[in-house]
């Protein structure tokens, strides 16, 4: 709960809520509806919780966690199938307020052909914007790797924007130490010819008392594709959570 634009004393804006995730789920089987505020069924990385997600920041395609207002529906066979749709207002996070009127609309399938990889696809479908995701993520029970591909295009420019990732991670020693390395790479725009970047990173989380308690370290370098900027970044963080 806050106020908006208003002084702390006296208050004389009236609160609201701004919220993270608030939404009712109900299940029968093998399906479940959810209505509120959820994050929407679209990349693989934005779905992973941060306080589970190996690196200090997500990949530059990715961004952030989406959410947004709708319901959505899901069907699935555990440890087989997944489908998921949702229609949502496409404003994001607490803005119930749909000023267009317009919907968006996503849709994601996953599949676990063998114990362990799970492959799939997902659509976003906005009033002037689409978007395809391609994923794919391997796990054993010393490591993990991951990797996804995303395009945009804006239907009113005709856009079109790019970037994917690759991503592995191995416990070098069990429940305690896991080393981490990425690739990454991010065009905004098509029609420019020198904005596309490329990331590296290496890093390393050390587990106290696993996700609950620890200690993350990353370092990206990036290369521009003409002008070099001065925008490596290393990060240093500790993460308690209860």
């Amino acid at each position: 709960m806050r106020t908006i634009g208003a002084a702390a004393t006296p208050a004389t804006s009236p609160l609201t809520l701004s919220a993270t995730d608030l939404w009712v789920r109900m299940t029968h089987q093998r399906w479940s509806g959810t209505v509120g505020q959820f994050r929407v069924p679209f990349s693989l990385e934005s779905l992973l919780s941060s306080t589970t997600l190996e690196t200090t920041e997500r990949s530059r395609i990715v961004t952030a966690a989406r959410r947004d207002i709708g319901a959505e529906l899901e069907w699935r066979i555990p440890d087989r199938l997944t489908l998921q749709g949702a229609v949502v207002n496409g404003e994001g996070p607490n803005r119930a307020a749909n000023p267009d009127n317009r919907m968006a609309y996503f849709a994601r399938a996953t599949v676990t052909p063998v114990k362990g990889l799970e492959v799939g696809g997902a659509f976003a479908g906005y009033s002037d914007s689409a978007e395809v995701d391609a994923q794919a993520m391997y796990r054993t029970t010393r490591g993990v790797v991951r990797a996804e591909y995303i395009r945009d295009r804006n239907r009113r420019t005709d856009v079109h924007t790019v970037g994917w990732y690759a991503f592995a991670g191995y416990f070098v020693a069990a429940r305690r130490v896991e080393l981490l390395g990425r690739v990454e790479q991010y065009d905004p725009s098509d029609q420019v010819a020198t904005d596309r970047s490329t990331g590296y990173l290496v890093g390393l989380q050390y587990f106290i008392r696993g996700d609950d308690f620890k200690v993350m370290a990353d370092y990206e370098v990036f290369r521009e594709q003409v002008v070099q900027l001065e925008n490596n970044r290393g990060v240093v963080q500790l993460q308690v959570r209860w």
